[in-house]
């Protein structure tokens, strides 16, 4: 993980100028949330992206996101032996209750540089599932938190 610092074409740390010209933005905290328009990538580990979000604090990209189609909810178990072949085993949490959401199926993995996590979660309020793979900066985090002290 810390080799490809990132997802496909998109890699923590890189400047916003590389990929301003796909972004539409959605929200701003302390980092500002990007949808990546891009038509380039389709599909990761042959699974369909409904879509790709973007964190970037102070113009670097410090999160990655892919919402992955819901059609992958049966193959999860082969997804995830697919990331446990790249990243090894890391850590696995079931059924935490986190606000409204029941987050069903959480795999971790975190290097020095990098926190990877695929989840499917299930809203209590819909029969809805979302399946995610996201990733972050360990080290623009830490910049985050002393930029707050």
């Amino acid at each position: 993980m810390d080799v490809s610092y990132g997802m496909k074409k998109f890699k923590l740390e890189s400047s916003y100028n590389e990929y301003s010209d796909d972004l539409s933005f959605i929200a701003e905290e302390k980092v500002k949330y990007y949808i990546y328009v891009g038509s380039d990538i389709k599909t990761h580990f042959d699974e369909r992206i409904k879509e790709i979000v973007l964190g970037f604090y102070k113009n670097i990209l410090f999160y990655i996101l892919y919402g992955l189609d819901d059609s992958i909810l049966p193959r999860t178990p082969v997804f995830v032996e697919k990331l446990q072949s790249l990243f090894g085993s890391g850590m696995f949490n079931r059924n935490q209750k986190i606000g409204d959401m029941n987050l069903m199926i959480s795999h971790i993995w975190n290097t020095k540089k990098v926190h990877l996590q695929f989840d499917r979660i299930k809203t209590d309020l819909v029969d809805d599932y979302s399946v995610k793979l996201h990733m972050h900066s360990l080290i623009i985090e830490e910049q985050i938190k002393m930029d707050d002290f």
